[in-house]
């Protein structure tokens, strides 16, 4: 049996989680594979390939400390299986600006580094845009969230708490405004401390009632605990993982959708079409809060329960198409 190495990074992020599910679905498969999660600098990872010999190498995340090193790893190795799964869409469907010279020979090297993968997966990608290139090769899916762990559980009408912030607490996602004008008091799980002194005070002076970090596996219960997650998004992102997570346990996302903060425009809103509430001010934004604060929504089961969705209904099947490459 060929010897197998993972590439998941103990980054603490959606990147890892994501890297977890495919880990996860692979040993269902009953293949033996070895993780590696230290962040470390080129050389040492240069030289743990060279020590473990790895037949397939599968990396989860666009890290340079890991692509180079493999990279040369496959110079040396032409046989070695190689699997790239990557979360940023944007690394191969855009036309890259080409003014800053190091970034430029930086996409010239994933370029070249793509060229000698088997496959590279597309995590936060239906397919909605063209790539520039490589496009036999690429795998769309449309996250990793595993939909035997993030299910409904608990009956939307029967969620005795409402308003729920979660994920990724910082400017990225909770929009300085709303901070500052929110009169009402609503729950909050997430990491703050890394975040800016300026955005930690306002947090800390606000109504947002923090309540620390969830581990990864306590999510969906405390997900079913709410009818409401509150998303004030204030910049750019490919995929939001949260709201995904919200929407296959039931939680109903308010969002504020201004399209104009983020060059993404509205790519991931319009997977989650007919699944949230948008505003497009913070003003408008809070009014629908204190709304739903005096009266839910009459239609909130329907719209929690909706079987239509699933983001990741071609999750399984890519992931085990690896199989046929190891």
């Amino acid at each position: 049996m060929s010897k197998i190495v993972f590439v998941n990074l103990d980054v603490g992020s959606a990147i890892e989680q994501s890297g977890n599910q495919f880990i996860k679905i692979i040993k269902e498969l009953n293949r033996e594979i070895t993780v590696f999660t230290q962040q470390t600098c080129e050389r040492m990872f240069f030289q743990y390939l060279l020590d473990e010999k790895p037949d397939t190498l599968i990396i989860n995340g666009n890290y340079p400390r890991i692509i180079n090193p493999a990279y040369y790893y496959k110079l040396l190795n032409k046989e070695l299986k190689l699997i790239f799964i990557s979360r940023v869409f944007t690394d191969f469907m855009f036309i890259k600006d080409t003014s800053n010279i190091h970034y430029y020979y930086y996409n010239q090297r994933l370029k070249e580094f793509c060229e000698y993968c088997d496959y590279v997966f597309i995590v936060n990608s239906c397919g909605m845009r063209k790539r520039q290139f490589y496009e036999t090769k690429m795998i769309d899916c449309c996250g990793t969230n595993n939909i035997d762990h993030f299910r409904i559980t608990k009956d939307w009408d029967e969620r005795k708490k409402k308003f729920l912030l979660f994920g990724s607490l910082n400017p990225h996602k909770l929009h300085h405004e709303f901070v500052d004008k929110l009169d009402i008091k609503v729950d909050a799980y997430g990491n703050i401390d890394n975040q800016p002194n300026w955005f930690r005070e306002k947090f800390e002076k606000s109504n947002i009632n923090y309540l620390g970090f969830l581990e990864y596996n306590e999510i969906p219960k405390m997900l079913n605990e709410y009818k409401y997650f509150l998303l004030p998004h204030n910049g750019s992102e490919p995929l939001n993982n949260s709201i995904i997570q919200a929407i296959l346990c039931g939680c109903i996302p308010i969002v504020l959708d201004d399209y104009y903060t983020d060059i993404n425009g509205d790519y991931w809103l319009k997977w989650c079409q007919d699944y949230y509430f948008g505003c497009d001010t913070v003003d408008e934004y809070l009014n629908k809060v204190n709304k739903l604060n005096n009266k839910d929504i009459d239609n909130g089961e329907k719209i929690s329960h909706n079987n239509r969705f699933n983001f990741v209904r071609e999750f399984g099947n890519p992931i085990k198409k690896i199989c046929d490459v190891i």
